[in-house]
């Protein structure tokens, strides 16, 4: 299996995740759940399609809505939004022009990889991010940034 053949595997699996650990005896259930959304969600950016930059902003609300409300009986559930991620649909697109602009916005010298977005979800669903729910992080080269 070649590098691009794995990340779409972990890109494709389904966002929850079964503990490591078996349950207490006590019968405690915990799972993990990633959303994904978009910066514009709290930019609004997107201005030709304000559908998709509020549809995104009630993403990240029901992240941390059912965080809030789950979290006690052992579910965490986090967000991540993307930047520009040069996966497949964007390779195939190769418009020259958001890529150059996306990249004047940024404080990086790269588009994303889908191996950046990956490695951050599989650390939110690992028992390693036990302790962080609610939370909906930019995955994004900076763009999100306030100074």
């Amino acid at each position: 299996m070649d590098e691009d053949q794995d990340l779409r595997r972990q890109r494709d699996r389904p966002c929850t995740h079964r503990p490591r650990r078996p349950a207490s005896s006590a019968g405690e259930r915990r799972g993990s759940i990633v959303n994904c959304s978009f910066g514009t969600a709290v930019s609004g950016g997107d201005r030709k399609r304000p559908a998709c930059s509020a549809s995104k902003s009630d993403i990240n609300a029901l992240t941390c809505n059912i965080a809030g409300n789950w979290g006690n009986v052992g579910l965490r559930r986090n967000g991540v939004m993307p930047g520009l991620v040069m996966g497949e649909i964007q390779e195939q697109q190769n418009d020259v022009d958001l890529q150059k602009m996306f990249l004047s916005r940024v404080p990086t010298t790269r588009l994303g990889r889908p191996a950046d977005l990956a490695s951050v979800v599989t650390f939110l669903l690992s028992d390693d991010a036990g302790w962080i729910n609610g939370q909906v992080w930019a995955i994004d080269g900076g763009a999100s940034m306030r100074a």
